[in-house]
C-alpha cells in the first residue's frame, strides 16, 4: 500500500452520500499518481574553458552563469571588435587563408555549413570557404573584409551550443591571448535520485521546477538528452553557481507517468473476507477491489471492471467477495 500523499489525487467529482436513510455511496473518479518529494542529484560534466586568442580591452562581455551561448553568435568584443562564437570537432590552431588545405579547414568548413553555408567539405581554403566565412562573420558583426580566418577572431566551442557555468571577466579587463572567457557545460549532466519506499508500480516522471521528464523503471533519465532540461532549470543553475562539489541537489517530485484511476469510498464500504479478497458491494453484488490508500476520511480503491454508480456503505457482516 503506498502513503498518502494529497497531491497526487485529481478529484473529478465531489464524492456524495446518497439521500437520508440511504445506505449507498455515490462513485467520483479520481486519479492517484503517487507523488513523491525527492532529493535530485545533478552532476554536470566536466566544464570546458573558453579561450580567446586575442589581447587588449573587453568592451563587450555578454555572459552569465545558466546563459546559453550558441554557435555563429558573438557576445564577446575584444577592443570594440566582436568574436564570433564557432564550433568544431576540434580547436583550431592556425589562420587560415586562401590555398590552405588539412583537416582544420574541412572543420572550418563543416562548422559554416552548420550555420546554413553550403559549401564542399574539401579540406581547401577556396573561393566558396573564403566568400562562406566573410559571410557568416559580417552576420555576426565580426571584422572579415579580407576573407582570412584569424584564430583571433573565434572562440572555439565543443558543441554548436553550450552552458555556461562561470564567467570570470568583465568588460573594461585587460586581457592576454589565452584568457578564459568563460567556462561551459555541454549540457550533459548525470541525473539521479534515491527511490522511496512502497512506490506503486508503473513508469514515471521526474519533475524539476517545471520541467517535466521521464524516467525508465530503474528511475533513470529515459532520454539522456533530458539531462540538458533538468540542467537549463532556474534552480539547478542556481545550485551549481552557488555550489563547490561536482554535484549540486534540488528538490523534484516524482510520479507516476499514468495516474491510477481510483474512487473514493467509505471505509466501511471495503469487505475483505476470509480468503483475503478485497471487494466493495453495490446493491449486495461483489466488484473485486485494491485498496490504494486513503485520505480526509475516505479510502481510495481501484475497481477491476467497469464502476458501478454507487457502493453499499454498510455491507453485512457476513458478506464475502465472491464464491
Amino acid at each position: 500500500m503506498g502513503v498518502v500523499w494529497f497531491s497526487a489525487f485529481r478529484p473529478i467529482d465531489e464524492p456524495t452520500l446518497g439521500d437520508a436513510g440511504e445506505s449507498f455511496y455515490a462513485l467520483a473518479r479520481s486519479e492517484f499518481a503517487d507523488e513523491r518529494p525527492v532529493e535530485v542529484s545533478v552532476a554536470p560534466a566536466p566544464g570546458r574553458p573558453l579561450i580567446v586568442r586575442e589581447s587588449g580591452i573587453l568592451t563587450t562581455v555578454d555572459c552569465a552563469v545558466g546563459d546559453y551561448w550558441a554557435s555563429g553568435s558573438s557576445p564577446v568584443a575584444v577592443g570594440g571588435a566582436g568574436l564570433l562564437l564557432l564550433s568544431g570537432q576540434e580547436p583550431w590552431y592556425r589562420d587560415l587563408t586562401a590555398g590552405d588545405e588539412g583537416e582544420d579547414v574541412a572543420n572550418l568548413q563543416r562548422a559554416l555549413n552548420h550555420l546554413g553555408a553550403e559549401i564542399p567539405v574539401s579540406g581547401r581554403f577556396d573561393t566558396l570557404t573564403q566568400d562562406a566565412w566573410k559571410k557568416t562573420a559580417t552576420k555576426a558583426q565580426v571584422p572579415a573584409k579580407d576573407g582570412v580566418f584569424r584564430l583571433s577572431q573565434v572562440v572555439w566551442l565543443p558543441e554548436n551550443e553550450v552552458i555556461i557555468t562561470q564567467c570570470p571577466l568583465s568588460a573594461g579587463q585587460d586581457i592576454a591571448a589565452g584568457a578564459v572567457i568563460g567556462t561551459a557545460s555541454s549540457g550533459h549532466a548525470t541525473v539521479s535520485l534515491a527511490a522511496p519506499a512502497d512506490l506503486f508500480d508503473g513508469p514515471r516522471t521526474l519533475t524539476v521546477a517545471a520541467t517535466t521528464v521521464k524516467l525508465d523503471k530503474d528511475l533513470r533519465l529515459a532520454d539522456p538528452e533530458d539531462a540538458r532540461a533538468v540542467l537549463a532549470t532556474a534552480e539547478v543553475t542556481a545550485a551549481i553557481a552557488q555550489g563547490t562539489g561536482e554535484s549540486v541537489q534540488v528538490s523534484g517530485a516524482l510520479r507516476l507517468a499514468t495516474p491510477i484511476p481510483v474512487y473514493a469510498v467509505p471505509p466501511s464500504s471495503v469487505v475483505r473476507d476470509a480468503s483475503a479478497r478485497v471487494c466493495v458491494l453495490s446493491a449486495g453484488s461483489p466488484i473485486a477491489a485494491e485498496v490504494i490508500s486513503s485520505a480526509l476520511g475516505l479510502t481510495y480503491v481501484r475497481l477491476v471492471g467497469d464502476p458501478p454508480p454507487a457502493v453499499d456503505v454498510y455491507p453485512a457482516m457476513d458478506a464475502t467477495c465472491g464464491s
